[in-house]
C-alpha cells in the first residue's frame, strides 16, 4: 500500500509529463451517432496515420478503419470487520475497438473487444448504423444500453477508479437489438427494442444460458430523453469539465420494460425508471441520479437507489490534477440501506492518453447482498466501517 502511495505522489509531482489542457480522453464505447455523410471524421489528405487512434482509408474515403485501445492496470485493498483483509493486482480491463464507416461515411460500424482481469475478450460492442440524416440515426447489434447516463459514458471518462456500485446493480452494460436516435437542437432521444437491459446482479456480462433460450424469452423496451438548456453536446459526454469547458446543463430521464418467460424458472416482469442532472463549468463539475426498479410479478420491495458526486480541478492553469468525491444510497432488503462514500484524485500525466487514478470508500453501513461488487473491492457484510483503497493507471491509444 506505502509503495502506490508513493507512486501517486512522485507522478504528482511530475508536471513537466503534461501536455495541453484542451484535450480530454476519448474511447469510443460510449453511444453516439455515427457521421454523417460529408462529415469526414479522418483527415482526408492522409490515407494513414494517427488522429485519436490509427486510421487507414482508401483513396475515395469509401471505406476506413481505426483502431483503439484501452488499458486498465489497478491495485485494490479491501478492508471490513468479520472478513479477512483482501488486496490484488489486476487488469480490470483490456479494450480493442475498430471503427470506421464504409460505402460513405453515413454507414458505420463499430466491433469492440473487452477482456476483464481473467485475460478472455469477448464482444464489448459490434454493430452497424447508419446516419439518415445529420442528427437522426439507427444501429442493429450489440451496444450499450440508453438508459442510465452513468453507463452511457466511457469506462475511460470516469471520475473515480469505477462506476458506482448502484450503478452498477441497476444497469447491465450491453445488449443486443436495435435502436434509432435523434438529436434535434437541445433535445435527444434514443429508443430500443433489444434482448433485454436489466439483471440484477453488479456485473457487466451478459451470457446466453441454452436452457434459457429453449424455454422462454426476453425481450425489452426502453427510451432515454435528455434535454440541454445550454452547453455543447460535447462537453456534455462525460463528467470532466477542464477550465476552458463551457458551462452546460444535461437533464435526463429514461425508462425501461423486460419481460422473462421461462418455463424453468420463476417469471419475471421488470420495469426500470431513472432521472438524472449533469451541471458543469469552468473546472468543476456535479452529477446526480436516482434510480427505480421493480419487478411487477414479485411481492419484492421496489429497489431504489442514488448517486451525487462532484469533480475539481485544482491547477486552471494546467487542468492535470482533478480532485472528486461521490456518494451513493440504496435501499436495503436483507440489511440496512446503503451509504458510502467515496473520494480521490485524478493525475493527468497525458491528458488524452495517460491517467493515474486513486480514491478511498467507506461504507457508514453494511453492504447488502444486491450492492455487494467483489469486483471492484465491495463485499457483503452486516458491519459498517468496511473501507477499499484503489489506484488505477489508465492508457488510452
Amino acid at each position: 500500500m506505502k509503495s502506490t502511495l508513493a507512486l501517486f505522489c512522485i507522478l504528482c509531482s511530475c508536471s513537466a509529463f503534461a501536455i495541453s489542457k484542451d484535450e480530454a480522453m476519448d474511447f469510443p464505447d460510449e453511444a453516439h451517432p455515427p457521421p454523417a455523410e460529408g462529415e469526414h471524421a479522418l483527415p482526408a489528405d492522409k490515407m494513414y496515420g494517427y488522429d485519436d487512434g490509427f486510421y487507414i482509408h482508401n483513396h475515395d474515403n469509401t471505406f476506413s478503419l481505426k483502431f483503439n485501445g484501452a488499458l486498465q492496470a489497478r491495485y485494490l485493498y479491501s478492508s471490513v470487520e468479520g472478513l479477512s483483509d483482501y488486496q490484488r493486482f489486476e487488469n480490470a480491463r483490456t479494450k480493442l475497438f475498430f471503427t470506421g464507416h464504409f460505402i460513405d461515411e453515413s454507414w458505420h460500424y463499430t466491433m469492440g473487444m473487452l477482456a476483464g482481469p481473467n485475460g478472455t475478450f469477448a464482444v464489448d460492442e459490434g454493430y452497424i448504423a447508419k446516419a439518415f440524416t445529420p442528427d437522426t440515426w439507427m444501429q442493429v447489434g450489440q451496444f450499450n444500453v440508453p438508459l442510465f447516463r452513468e453507463f452511457l459514458i466511457s469506462t475511460t471518462r470516469q471520475l473515480a477508479v469505477e462506476r458506482s456500485i448502484v450503478g452498477q446493480y441497476f444497469s447491465v452494460k450491453d445488449t443486443n437489438g436495435i435502436l434509432a436516435g435523434t438529436e434535434q437542437g437541445p433535445i435527444k432521444l434514443t429508443v430500443s427494442a433489444n434482448n433485454g437491459y436489466f439483471e440484477p446482479t453488479a456485473n457487466e456480462e451478459q451470457n446466453i444460458n441454452d436452457e434459457e433460450f429453449q424455454n422462454g424469452t426476453t425481450y425489452a423496451f426502453l427510451t432515454r430523453l435528455e434535454y440541454k438548456p445550454f452547453g455543447s453536446w460535447e462537453e456534455l459526454r462525460d463528467y470532466n469539465s477542464p477550465s476552458d469547458n463551457e458551462t452546460g446543463l444535461l437533464l435526463g430521464a429514461g425508462f425501461g420494460y423486460q419481460r422473462n418467460n421461462n418455463t424453468s424458472f420463476q417469471d419475471q416482469e421488470f420495469t426500470t425508471a431513472t432521472v438524472d442532472v449533469s451541471f458543469l463549468g469552468s473546472g468543476w463539475s456535479t452529477f446526480a441520479m436516482l434510480g427505480a426498479n421493480k419487478d411487477q410479478l414479485s411481492d419484492d420491495p421496489t429497489v431504489y437507489g442514488a448517486v451525487a458526486q462532484g469533480g475539481l480541478y485544482v491547477d486552471p492553469q494546467q487542468d492535470i490534477v482533478e480532485l472528486f468525491t461521490r456518494y451513493e444510497w440504496g435501499n436495503g432488503q436483507e440489511k440496512e440501506n446503503l451509504s458510502l462514500l467515496t473520494a480521490g484524485a485524478n493525475y493527468y500525466i497525458d491528458p488524452k492518453h495517460l491517467k493515474l487514478t486513486a480514491d478511498l470508500g467507506y461504507a457508514f453501513t453494511g453492504v447488502d447482498a444486491i450492492w455487494e461488487d467483489t469486483i471492484d473491492g465491495w463485499r457483503e457484510t452486516e458491519h459498517s466501517g468496511q473501507w477499499v483503497l484503489r489506484t488505477q493507471l489508465q492508457l488510452v491509444i
